[in-house]
């Protein structure tokens, strides 16, 4: 018997990701503080729609993907 793979939620409307292509965000706060970095616990799920609807489209966002690939000599994570 086989397990279900339970799909996950897209933690900007609540649907399930349903689609291959979906992302992860990582969100901090913005602070003047010198030597303080604020961070949300977790990282938010979501779905390729509303990553386009929300960021892409209307907030005008354009990322620029690079490749990241650890290095097995020296354990670090590098752009290939």
């Amino acid at each position: 018997m086989t397990k279900v793979k339970t799909p996950s939620i897209c933690d900007l409307c609540s649907k399930p990701i349903t689609t291959e292509e979906a992302y992860t965000v990582d969100f901090s706060k913005k602070n003047s503080v010198k030597g303080s970095f604020i961070k949300a616990k977790f990282k938010a799920d979501i779905g390729h729609d509303c990553f386009m609807k929300y960021f892409v489209k209307q907030g005008g966002y354009s990322p620029e993907w690079v490749t990241l690939k650890k290095n097995q000599d020296t354990g670090k994570w590098e752009e290939s």
